[in-house]
């Protein structure tokens, strides 16, 4: 190995899930983009029933099973920022592609629908749940009737929680839209099935709507016998603002569950093939090099990083200013160079990560920061020991892709760090380390877990591992 050029890649990662990930999923096919400009969301309170994903997957599993719940796609949520009008990506559990019922064969819709009325049969009951009801009389608002997709042979529900632009969230408008896209699936006695549109006479009737409550016709008997839900609703309310401000006092903001991993699932799948592509044509040139096909130099292969081996002292970054030159393994210059960046947002915790490049000064991205609310933006790593505030330096005009997108942030309570340097020198299949807090890791780290729930001697583990430079 000749040198070693250190790089940080920046793990951004906007509106994490914090909640646990689902173990042994199958893999996630991406089905649809959703626009919220187009799209009006369904409120369950003060909260868009589709960024309570979880709780509805998990309330329908732990009543009728995991296969009606299978039923609504996963929504990943970019929120709405002065660039962009924000949108939602759709995901679901499937091997086939999700397909309209009106671009399947008529047999395989019919399989389709008979799933789906199936799956219904089990839920509508369900919407006189205490618990379950109100969410789930949301998440049954569909855009519109192509929000139900054929996957294989059963149905899954995009746009849901969702109405059209402008339409109205008082009962009559959840009735109609109930009425124009789930009413044909829901099951009675000598009804055929979808195909069979009912008339004026066999219409069943459709139940009461409304954003905030379950449906269901009103029952006095059940209002009595549920009086005692108002005073615990207020219990329950106090004890959450009162974990708000304890959590508040110690730096950290509570964190709304908004956004899943599927899209970075997704991305680290991409990035596995193209290194198992690169390593393949990296093979083929080294078979040809030793059976002299050609007579071109030795090839550039990726030379292993001995993390632990001290760095070579003409590698060493320059030391701080009256300080001395860095003496320590490559992991330990990483471990007290990299950081962790907590932005509290409107609508929950944007995490990025950054690096140190001069005295008190770190880099990031500005589409990390650029939303930071009052409580400002924090950073954290192993040797600042707590969670120090930060103030943004430079910014560069914007974050939009294909242009710069860079923040460089003051830390005016950190120690003396070793500063990360910099190399112009960087070719094709060079050894690099990548260093970062990349969110999909953190969801299980103990560490970032305590310091969200106010430990603030918890500190997460920096993510490091060896790649080449692919381009």
């Amino acid at each position: 190995m000749t040198h070693i050029q250190v790089m940080i890649l920046l793990f951004c990662i906007h509106f994490q899930v914090l909640s646990d990930p689902r173990q042994g999923d199958t893999a996630l096919r991406f089905i649809l983009k959703t626009l919220l400009s187009d799209r009006e969301l369904v409120g369950l309170g003060h909260q868009p029933v589709v960024t309570l994903y979880a709780a509805l997957r998990d309330g329908i599993t732990a009543r009728v099973g995991a296969d009606a719940a299978r039923l609504f796609a996963e929504p990943i949520i970019t929120w709405p920022t002065p660039e962009s009008a924000g949108s939602i990506s759709w995901y679901a559990d499937a091997e086939d592609e999700a397909r309209t019922l009106e671009s399947v064969p008529t047999e395989r819709r019919e399989r389709v629908a008979a799933d789906l009325r199936a799956a219904l049969a089990r839920l509508l009951p369900l919407r006189g749940d205490p618990e379950l009801g109100g969410l789930l009389t949301g998440a049954l608002t569909l855009a519109d009737p192509e929000s139900i997709r054929a996957v294989g042979e059963r149905a899954v529900f995009v746009e849901w929680g969702l109405l059209p632009a402008g339409a109205a969230q008082d009962a009559a408008g959840l009735q109609k839209q109930f009425a124009a896209t789930l009413l044909p699936y829901v099951s009675e006695p000598g009804r055929a099935g979808p195909s069979a549109r009912p008339g004026p006479s066999s219409r069943p009737a459709v139940p009461a709507m409304a954003a905030a409550v379950a449906i269901g016709p009103a029952r006095p008997d059940a209002a009595v016998a549920h009086r005692w839900l108002l005073p615990a609703a207020i219990a329950t309310a106090a004890f959450f603002v009162a974990l708000g401000g304890w959590i508040s006092a110690r730096a950290v903001p509570a964190v709304a569950p908004v956004v899943d991993q599927a899209a970075v699932r997704d991305a680290v799948a991409r990035r596995e093939a193209e290194n198992t592509a690169l390593e393949a044509q990296i093979e083929t040139a080294r078979r040809s090099l030793a059976d002299n096909l050609c007579a071109a130099g030795p090839a550039r292969l990726p030379a292993e990083v001995p993390a632990e081996t001290p760095i070579p002292p003409a590698m060493r970054p320059p030391a701080p200013a009256g300080g001395t030159p860095f003496q320590g393994s490559l992991v330990q210059l990483l471990r007290q160079a990299t950081v962790l960046i907590l932005v509290p947002q409107a609508h929950g915790l944007a995490l990025g990560s950054g690096f140190f490049i001069g005295p008190k000064l770190v880099a990031t991205n500005r589409h990390v920061v650029e939303q930071a609310g009052p409580d400002g933006i924090l950073v954290v790593n192993q040797l600042l020991g707590r969670p120090m505030h930060a103030n943004v330096q430079a910014i560069t005009p914007s974050s939009e892709i294909y242009q710069p997108d860079i923040a460089v942030l003051q830390v005016p309570d950190a120690p003396a760090v070793q500063p990360l340097s910099f190399t112009r020198t960087v070719e094709q299949l060079d050894a690099v380390v990548a260093a970062g807090f990349p969110g999909a890791v953190l969801h299980g780290d103990d560490g970032f877990a305590r310091l969200l729930h106010g430990d603030l001697a918890a500190m997460p583990s920096v993510i490091l591992s060896r790649a080449v430079v692919a381009a």
